[in-house]
């Protein structure tokens, strides 16, 4: 990955509730091509985005995946934003490569959205409400940092991320 400065420009997130809203970028990241060659998400050269949230930690803008397809124009106006967890909260338990299987993914992508889904019940404020990252979004991050690390069960974690979304 690369990280450069570029002109400041605005981008279109959908925060946890699915509303959009703007911020003003100039910090792009670039995925690079991995050592080994291989791109199984097909995210080298794809284009991400970091930028400071009302909480005053750094949030992470990539494409909506659901939405706007790897291989295409990178869709500036409908991009997802990832909030960085809390140090002190639990990280959801990589699946050990021995005992994979379909529930396993489910029950970490679950447990991803549902921590998303208290911390954002837990808000009072509106606007602080609005400016952190969706259940949703956290969910399609879990799913995607499992596909990074299981390329062979892609399909699996697909399925498993479409359970949860839709409520299932």
């Amino acid at each position: 990955m690369s990280i450069v400065e570029e002109p400041t420009k605005t981008i279109t997130v959908t925060n946890d509730a699915g509303e959009k809203r703007e911020v003003k970028v100039n910090t792009v990241v670039k995925v690079a091509t991995p050592e080994d060659s291989s791109d199984p998400l097909q995210i080298v050269g794809d284009t991400y985005f970091l930028f400071y949230n009302n909480q005053g930690t750094i949030s992470l803008a990539t494409r909506n995946f659901a939405e706007n397809a790897v291989g295409t124009a990178l869709d500036t106006t409908n991009l997802v934003e990832y909030l960085q967890e809390d140090s002190t909260a639990e990280t959801p338990a990589t699946p050990a490569e021995s005992d994979v299987d379909s529930d396993t993914y489910y029950d970490s992508i679950f447990a991803a959205w549902q921590r998303q889904h208290d911390y954002i019940v837990s808000i009072e404020d509106d606007a602080v409400k609005q400016s952190v990252q969706t259940s949703h979004s956290a969910a399609i991050f879990e799913a995607n940092r499992l596909q990074m690390e299981h390329p062979e069960d892609a399909a699996i974690i697909n399925e498993s991320l479409h359970k949860v979304l839709e409520g299932k």
